[in-house]
């Protein structure tokens, strides 16, 4: 396109240069016409000579404007052929081939950003303890790195009914599509913490403890669950807490305790 370009542009110069020659010509012609140096046929043959001159500049000219605009859209498509990715990265995946043909707005190219970001799920309990900057543990079967929340919606999702946050990480170990636990560092909280299933319900959470090698139901408030420990109120630091056949006890049962 661009050789077709230079060749139109050429003729037109030719053509310009044709015409001014024979304006010229015409001109001197018309003072020997006035004096009778030369014939009327002749001039009319001239006159008739600018007139073709000036016809094929105005062709010479059509041309070169469509294949100036035929230039201008090969361009064009070569500059917007060149894809050019919104961030730094790596490509992750190629999705098509040298050659082959690609449907407008498809993808052809996974790239992965060197920014990681885990999605998670706050439910509406929880919204009051964290936001946007609150630091984050992440956990990938053991290997663990942090974060903090860079985002959190303000609309639920309608399946969970959960409000998505995104963890920005602070390194790039975790691959696409990794299934972590996130745990959010909301401060320090005191308490006394006992297993899960050292808690029994018969209508209120209960456990037993030991007291002069006697088995006593102790009423117990559950303040926080965490992994599989949970907070209780109910308990002092230092009670000996039965933590196994708690099934087979009964209130003041004797009990004999095996270091």
């Amino acid at each position: 396109a661009k050789a077709v370009l230079d060749a139109a542009k050429s003729d037109v110069e030719k053509a310009k240069e044709a015409l001014k020659y024979d304006e010229d010509n015409l001109k001197k012609m018309e003072q020997l016409l006035s004096k009778d140096a030369i014939s009327r046929d002749t001039y009319d043959q001239l006159s008739l000579k600018l007139n073709v001159s000036r016809e094929t500049l105005n062709q010479a000219t059509s041309k070169f404007n469509a294949t100036k605009i035929d230039f201008e859209y090969k361009s064009f498509l070569i500059d917007n052929g060149t894809i050019r990715a919104q961030t730094d990265g790596n490509v992750a995946e190629i999705l098509y081939r040298e050659n082959e043909q690609v449907a407008a707005y498809y993808p052809v190219l996974v790239v992965r950003s060197n920014v990681s970001v885990v999605n998670v799920g706050v439910a509406q309990k929880d919204l009051f303890k964290i936001k946007e900057g609150t630091p984050a543990e992440i956990d990938s079967y053991g290997e663990k790195t942090s974060g903090y929340l860079n985002y959190l919606s303000e609309v639920p999702d309608e399946e969970t009914m959960t409000y998505k946050g995104e963890v920005l990480l602070e390194d790039n170990k975790l691959r696409l599509g990794t299934i972590v636990n996130v745990n959010f560092n909301l401060g320090n909280t005191t308490g006394i913490w006992i297993p899960v299933f050292s808690v029994m319900n018969d209508g209120e959470d209960f456990v037993y403890v030991v007291e002069n090698n006697r088995a006593y139901k102790k009423i117990v408030e559950i303040q926080s669950i965490y992994d599989d420990r949970m907070m209780v109120k109910g308990l002092e630091s230092g009670d000996l807490l039965i933590i196994e056949g708690m099934k087979n006890l009964s209130d003041g049962m004797l009990v004999k305790i095996n270091e």
